[in-house]
């Protein structure tokens, strides 16, 4: 709709141009998302379920939401230029760029938050049948140990799912 008000006139060139919508407005949320998964709540403090969700989802906007908010800056920036070509290309992605990076950041820095501080998981990982919360918050055993604090590879295999891959020899 916003499209059209524009003046962006819907054609393969839009159309591919507007198809990048879904991974950059992705990209931004699943930030958020991740950040949230990964706040860790104090121990020591008895919240509701209902202000575990908010602390974590302002945990998540404290800790994510200057980085994102930078990529879609700096994203915007970059495009700026294109908004003065005479080129009808160029035009178009200006104008589809923009709307694509202030939807996604709406989305990610508005939308994504106030949905996970309602309905969002308080935990990383799954309750057990005794009802004991088991999820620490860190990623699961089978990703640990992949990569060492310098975030390389520790071993030079990897196994996905059944499928098994050596690395080493994969390179040569």
């Amino acid at each position: 709709a916003v499209s059209q008000i524009w003046g962006v006139e819907f054609n393969q060139f839009s159309a591919i141009t507007l198809s990048y919508a879904l991974g950059i407005s992705l990209d931004y949320s699943l930030h958020i998302v991740h950040a949230y998964l990964i706040a860790k709540v104090p121990e020591s403090s008895n919240l509701s379920d209902s202000d575990i969700r908010d602390f974590k989802a302002r945990k998540a906007l404290s800790s994510m939401g200057p980085s994102v908010i930078h990529g879609g800056m700096s994203t915007l920036i970059s495009i700026s230029v294109l908004s003065q070509a005479q080129l009808y290309n160029c035009n178009i992605t200006f104008k589809c760029w923009s709307l694509i990076v202030v939807f996604g950041l709406a989305n990610g820095l508005v939308l994504v938050p106030v949905m996970l501080s309602l309905v969002g998981p308080l935990s990383f990982g799954s309750k057990s049948l005794s009802g004991e919360d088991e999820g620490n918050g860190q990623a699961p055993e089978s990703e640990q140990g992949l990569y060492n604090k310098a975030g390389e590879s520790e071993s030079s295999q990897v196994e996905m799912g059944s499928i098994e891959i050596d690395i080493a020899s994969a390179e040569k």
